[in-house]
């Protein structure tokens, strides 16, 4: 069950107060981004330090990490295939079978979220 996340990153909202998290990942594990944001939501916060998101990730210990964010505010923005994966691409025609199971799903998930102290 490991994920490759390729992106992840925060930018200020439209709405003045608001952030939105963004990440890219060839896979998400259920609650994965909401467990993500409520944890970067703590080192926000000063609760957690950068060094202490960095361990939680890598024990890969679901109870490491803090509370998940509210679902209200997610998302499902995109996915994306590769290219060679659709019918009629200029790589499938010169195959003479079909392609294997995508490699590469990313899926963009944006939270709005209110940060207060």
């Amino acid at each position: 069950n490991d994920c490759c996340i390729t992106e992840a990153y925060w930018q200020r909202g439209a709405e003045e107060g608001t952030w939105v998290f963004t990440i890219t990942a060839d896979r998400f594990l259920r609650n994965m981004v909401r467990a993500i944001v409520g944890t970067l939501l703590q080192v926000g916060k000063g609760r957690l330090t950068v060094d202490d998101f960095a361990g939680i990730i890598a024990a890969q210990d679901r109870s490491k990490a803090a509370a998940s964010a509210p679902a209200h505010a997610l998302y499902l923005e995109a996915v994306t295939y590769p290219s060679d994966l659709y019918l009629g691409s200029p790589a499938l025609l010169s195959k003479t079978s079909l392609p294997s199971p995508p490699t590469t799903c990313t899926i963009y998930l944006q939270s709005a979220i209110y940060m207060s102290s």
